[in-house]
């Protein structure tokens, strides 16, 4: 997942507001995430949540009260959006596979739009 116009948050009200977006972002993921789930902010304004023993209505539910709760404004802080992709894995699979998938479905979220989430499969189609 990553932040919808992080960019234009940095350019209009400078980087202080868009590091508080980051870290209202990763807050909100720790606060969302439970049990055996890993987060990890995997590069600027990029995060990635590993959820085992988790289906897609699961995962879903994660994107859904992640993006909710951003989109109310904090204390001083505006309101912002994110857009999710979501790869569900049965089995064994390998993370790179699994990374792409997200990462296929991340962008479909945003040419959707944004502020939303697109699980990999649901309207995308492998490279």
């Amino acid at each position: 997942m990553d932040i919808d116009g992080l960019k234009a948050i940095n350019d209009t009200r400078g980087h202080a507001a868009g590091d508080a977006a980051i870290t209202r972002l990763a807050a909100t993921i720790r606060a969302t995430v439970r049990g055996d789930a890993i987060a990890a902010r995997i590069g600027g304004d990029e995060f990635l949540i590993v959820a085992p023993r988790c289906d897609g209505q699961a995962a879903a539910k994660i994107a859904a009260q992640i993006i909710d709760h951003l989109a109310i404004p904090a204390g001083n802080e505006p309101a912002c959006s994110v857009s999710v992709g979501i790869s569900i894995e049965t089995g064994t699979a390998d993370f790179d596979g699994m990374y792409r998938r997200a990462d296929e479905a991340l962008y479909r979220a945003k040419a959707d739009g944004k502020n939303r989430s697109v699980v990999y499969g649901r309207g995308n189609r492998e490279a």
